[in-house]
């Protein structure tokens, strides 16, 4: 299968652009600024149709990692990149005949109920945005939904969790990363798992590997999916002590300021 992998320049597309061409896939990867990597590369700002039309051209599938990751300039930064986007994403491989896209969303589609301290959050949960990054992120499941009920396409949505990087493991074990890690090949599994006919032809997943005292419940990946991820915190972290339990007073950070300033 011919696969684009936005956000080239990001944590996540290089690993999984390793681990899918492991597959026996081709990628081609894309950004909006020059990156290195090892296989095609293709520039396009996200938010002109037109050069998200030439990177997905000649593809099968398309895993769309790009986004502006955090709360920056709404109205100049996040909607063009985050909801401009994944429209044309979705639009541009529905013209072009593309069939299978893979949206990344995120945790953060449901992160208030975190201040319940909610165990094991299901995709069902009414979703409760924490930032207005994950407010996009809703959006672009609700894209993938209507591209799927419209046109038919093969569409799913994985909510991504604690994403192990490198840097990410070398500052060490935290409650966080305990109850939502995910490693590269656990994702690199359900990815291709997605990419599978066997797949349900639509869906919204909860992504992470074998955390212990869960966040968000992976059950609806395992029975649907066949999903079995192979990492634990202790494949990543070692033998190390449960971390303490977080109370409501360590989600203080949801009541920061808005309107959000900088750039990023």
């Amino acid at each position: 299968m011919r696969i684009l992998i936005t956000g080239a320049g990001g944590m996540v597309a290089q690993d999984l652009s390793q681990l899918v061409e492991a597959q026996g896939h081709a990628v081609r990867m894309s950004d909006r600024v020059p990156v290195e990597v090892s296989q095609e590369f293709v520039r396009a700002e996200l938010e002109d149709p037109d050069e998200v039309a030439a990177a997905l051209a000649g593809m099968d599938a398309i895993v769309h990692l790009g986004a502006v990751t955090w709360d920056y300039d709404v109205l100049e930064t996040m909607i063009p990149a985050n909801v401009a986007g994944p429209w044309n994403i979705f639009s541009q491989a529905q013209l072009s005949g593309v069939k299978r896209v893979i949206f990344a969303s995120t945790h953060h589609t449901v992160g208030y109920h975190h201040l319940d301290l909610v165990p094991e959050i299901t995709e069902e949960f009414e979703p409760r945005p924490d930032t207005f990054y994950a407010v996009t992120k809703l959006y672009g499941e609700h894209l993938a939904r209507y591209f799927h009920d419209k046109f038919g396409m093969r569409a799913h949505c994985l909510r991504i969790g604690y994403y192990m990087s490198p840097s990410r493991v070398a500052e060490g074990l935290d409650r966080s990363k305990e109850a939502l890690l995910l490693s590269a090949r656990d994702f690199a599994q359900i990815v291709s798992l997605c990419l599978s006919d066997e797949a349900p032809a639509f869906g919204i997943y909860n992504c992470i590997s074998n955390a212990r005292r869960p966040w968000v419940s992976i059950a609806k990946a395992r029975a649907e999916l066949g999903y079995s991820p192979v990492d634990t915190v202790e494949s990543i972290f070692g033998d190390v002590p449960d971390q303490e339990e977080l109370t409501r007073d360590d989600f203080g950070h949801l009541d920061g300021p808005f309107p959000p300033v900088g750039k990023p």
